[in-house]
């Protein structure tokens, strides 16, 4: 358990810095065999430790961006309904002025 763990711990420190890393580099990096590596990677991926895919027909592993963009995409959601609900005022509001000097 303890050696899963500082594994994990070490592979993420490995690919961290890039968005696309061989395979062969990440397992000479840590010193294990090719396939060792690729299977706990896999496990990592299924396990949701890593956001990313493997690419074994190029040998890498393609890492995903995380979760910046989805509070990036939920603030613009905000601004996006604030924006509506600033224009749906706005609009009744006009639809007022108008009943009360066509009147």
């Amino acid at each position: 358990m303890l050696y899963s763990s500082l594994l994990e711990d070490n592979l993420r420190k490995i690919i961290e810095p890039y968005s696309e890393v061989q395979i062969a580099y990440v397992a000479q990096q840590i010193g294990l065999p090719v396939d060792k590596v690729l299977q706990k990677l896999s496990e990592m991926i299924l396990d949701e430790k890593i956001q990313g895919t493997l690419d074994q027909g190029r040998d890498c592993l393609i890492v995903f961006e995380q979760g910046e963009s989805v509070a990036a995409f939920e603030h613009s959601l905000d601004i996006v309904r604030n924006l509506d609900a600033v224009l749906d005022s706005l609009y009744d509001k006009t639809q007022a002025f108008k009943q009360k000097y066509q009147s």
